[in-house]
């Protein structure tokens, strides 16, 4: 993914920006781990919908649907 060595992304300063603007702390580990396998596959469209998993609403009443 890198193009030129000059443009290897420094994962501390990217840590220490997403810890200044959000309320859960990544570390620089996380942070590449979150780019290479979430964000990445956003942007080439391999990932077309959210993958985590939802509760699901109870039905109320007596009939339900099978």
């Amino acid at each position: 993914m890198v193009v030129n060595p000059a443009h290897t992304p420094n994962w501390d300063l990217v840590a220490d920006v997403v810890n200044s603007c959000s309320r859960v702390y990544r570390s620089a580990k996380q942070c590449r781990h979150r780019y290479e396998s979430v964000i990445i596959p956003r942007e080439e469209g391999r990932m077309m919908f959210d993958m985590t998993p939802r509760k699901q609403r109870k039905q109320k009443g007596i009939y339900k649907m099978v």
